[in-house]
């Protein structure tokens, strides 16, 4: 009985609902709908009460927008209503994004048509791409069949703005940045219009809502909807924090915000990045403190500054360093010859009278000036200090404001790391521990960590051979071997008398065979360790992890390629196989260079072409050169001259340019009489003026 009322309650609640929708512009199905796979293993809708509403006789469904929802059957997609009826029938390879709209996009053959609700197509079938403003936008962006873009409304079926643009980019409903030739522009998407016309030569977006655009030379600021809140007058725009932007004019900088008003004024040499609210700034010589609000805290009267940190910063006048808070007051009550703030972040080193000494966290003096030397680059609480008259070092505990160990002086010290440390007594190593015990004597050349499995052992030296030692001085391998190599899994890769070998971190063998060569982090620190690189006499193979010759020595050569790919070299020819030992390409290659986005420039009878790194070849060797693919593109020379192809090996940039230049950051410059093209480091082609 409860349940019969309270289905009655929700359908009358449904009902007031659904009078409600039905005053909406866009009605909505009178059911909620809901997608559901049948036992048949085909799919349709049921309402809330898990109640069939539409057969299930799709391969696939999606949920509804308003009254309509895109169905696929066998790879072919249409648009059904809320009683399951095809009002477009299943017959496009696809169906852009359902809006509120009255009409969508469908593709065929290829091609996007815009299709009403009675199946009827309403625009040209040469559109190639597509993209909506907005959920219930009219407007789209269409790339036409000879590659230019236009702005096309849904609803009267015709270009708001013709298709003569390179490039757009949405910003937001209102507006779009467009590209014409090797200019930018913004244009409305409502009805197309100019909102600013295409005479920008750079833009940038600094913010979710905040972009920078370039006019002749000079910098402003936008929103997205195409409002220009700051004109090009700046030499540069920065973000900087927030709502806040650096920006510089004239050799002078200063703070504005998004509405390109002066948060700061443009009058300062230097305005440095914020640091606990802080930025450093700089006028006349002189260094002060700027509030995020671009009020000067801390006066223009230093002759350096360092950045804030936990309400303090180091600052110096001709009388010496001190340090003050965010309003200018000073915390020290000494002025120092020297003061910094170690990388720890808790307490400062400083110099007086000639002698270093440590001030804690609120400056104040831990002891009077005591040492010669202090290491202040220590970041843990043993920080190494120099005694003055001695000149041997000690540990010096900073919690307990004293030295660590009482016996504790060193002709050298080296820095604490996995609780370990290496000191230097008479000419030779030794390893103490964080209790200040000498765990390993004295008596090496040389010291090294060896870590394996997260457990801490010690690559001792005598002359040029080497030994393993556990952390507690425990002999595992006497000095005599030439090469050492932690191998996970607690292996070691060694050799010895010019033989590789496998060992169990105890020092027992792992396998019997000894070969010629084994890769190592050592010798070839860019390789995996596994599969390791196996040589027996002149042949190459490949090492598993458990030890299992995962590819039998039978190559010229093997290197790594990177990505977890090898090449290998048979008789001259190069081929790839995967760390998993499979063969992803024979050895029938000429020449095959290490990858760049999946991609390997790759050289047969003379031409360079791309492989794909499943060994799949995706464009034929056509070129006379090859380079790296980087953002989808990649330069290569035909018939003597230059150009740019994508992935696709479709000719961005037909074979015209005399030269190529690789710039930093991945930029490329081609340049030929006419004209010179710059690839920038977003893969964004532009002409250089």
């Amino acid at each position: 009985m409860k349940t019969k009322f309270l289905k009655i309650l929700i359908v009358s609640l449904l009902c007031i609902i659904n009078n409600t929708q039905a005053q909406l512009p866009s009605q909505s199905c009178h059911d909620d709908l809901f997608v559901k796979q049948a036992a048949n293993k085909f799919w349709g809708y049921v309402d809330m009460f898990d109640e069939w509403r539409v057969e299930a006789v799709f391969t696939k469904v999606y949920p509804f927008t308003g009254n309509k929802a895109v169905v696929e059957k066998y790879g072919q997609y249409g648009v059904a209503n809320c009683s399951g009826k095809l009002i477009i029938p299943a017959e496009y390879e696809e169906v852009g994004p359902l809006t509120f709209s009255e009409s969508f996009w469908a593709k065929r053959g290829g091609k996007w048509s815009l299709v009403n609700e009675k199946g009827i197509l309403t625009a040209p079938g040469n559109v190639i791409a597509i993209k909506e403003v907005g959920f219930n936008s009219e407007s789209t962006w269409l790339q036409m069949q000879d590659e230019n873009f236009g702005l096309y409304d849904k609803k009267t079926t015709r270009f708001l703005a013709a298709p003569r643009y390179s490039m757009f980019q949405i910003l937001s409903e209102k507006a779009s940045i467009v590209q014409v030739k090797e200019k930018f522009g913004v244009v409305s998407n409502s009805d197309g219009k100019y909102l600013f016309e295409p005479v920008i030569t750079s833009i940038k977006k600094l913010t979710q809502q905040v972009i920078v655009f370039q006019e002749k030379g000079k910098w402003g600021i936008m929103n997205t909807n195409g409002e220009v809140k700051k004109v090009a007058e700046m030499d540069s725009i920065g973000f900087i924090l927030n709502n806040l932007f650096y920006a510089s004019k004239n050799g002078k900088a200063g703070l504005i915000d998004a509405q390109g008003r002066e948060v700061l004024a443009i009058d300062y040499e230097e305005v440095n990045p914020f640091y606990d609210y802080m930025s450093l700034i700089k006028r006349n010589g002189s260094y002060g403190y700027s509030t995020l609000g671009g009020r000067i805290s801390v006066p223009l009267m230093y002759e350096w500054g360092d950045n804030f940190q936990i309400g303090q910063a180091i600052v110096k006048s001709n009388a010496g360093y001190f340090i003050v808070d965010k309003e200018n007051k000073k915390v020290t009550q000494q002025t120092y010859k020297w003061l910094v703030k170690t990388p720890s972040r808790n307490y400062y080193a400083a110099n007086r009278d000639g002698k270093y000494l440590f001030l804690d966290q609120t400056g104040k003096e831990m002891m009077r000036p005591t040492f010669g030397l202090v290491v202040a680059t220590d970041t843990n609480e043993y920080v190494r200090v120099q005694n003055d008259s001695t000149k041997l070092w000690s540990y010096f505990n900073i919690t307990k404001n004293k030295l660590a160990f009482e016996n504790g002086a060193y002709d050298e010290a080296g820095l604490f790391k996995y609780k370990y440390a290496f000191v230097k007594k008479a000419g030779n190593w030794g390893v103490i521990n964080e209790s200040g015990e000498m765990v390993i004597q004295p008596s090496y050349e040389k010291i090294e960590y060896l870590l394996n499995n997260q457990t801490v052992y010690f690559i001792v030296y005598k002359g040029n051979k080497k030994g393993l030692l556990t952390s507690n001085g425990t002999l595992i391998l006497s000095a005599n071997y030439d090469l050492i190599s932690s191998a996970a899994n607690d292996l070691v890769k060694v050799k010895e008398n010019e033989k590789y070998k496998i060992l169990k971190i105890t020092g027992e063998e792992a396998i019997k065979t000894k070969y010629d060569f084994i890769s190592n982090s050592i010798e070839m620190p860019f390789t995996p360790e596994w599969p390791a690189i196996i040589k027996k006499k002149k042949d190459f193979g490949l090492l598993a992890q458990n030890l299992t010759e995962l590819v039998e020595p039978d190559f010229e050569n093997i290197s790594y390629l990177g990505d977890n790919l090898y090449l290998t070299v048979d008789k001259g020819k190069k081929g790839i196989i995967s760390s998993n030992g499979k063969v992803l390409a024979g050895n029938y290659l000429d020449e095959i260079k290490p990858q760049s986005e999946k991609y390997l420039p790759c050289k047969q009878n003379g031409k360079w072409g791309y492989l794909f790194n499943t060994g799949k070849m995706m464009i034929p060797p056509t070129y006379e050169e090859a380079g790296d693919f980087y953002k989808n593109l990649a330069v290569v020379k035909l018939d003597g001259k230059y150009g740019v192809v994508n992935k696709q090996g479709r000719m961005l940039l037909k074979n015209e340019f005399d030269s190529v230049h690789y710039l930093p950051n991945n930029k490329r410059r081609l340049v030929s009489p006419a004209r010179t093209i710059e690839i920038t480091d977003k893969g964004v082609i532009k002409q250089v003026d």
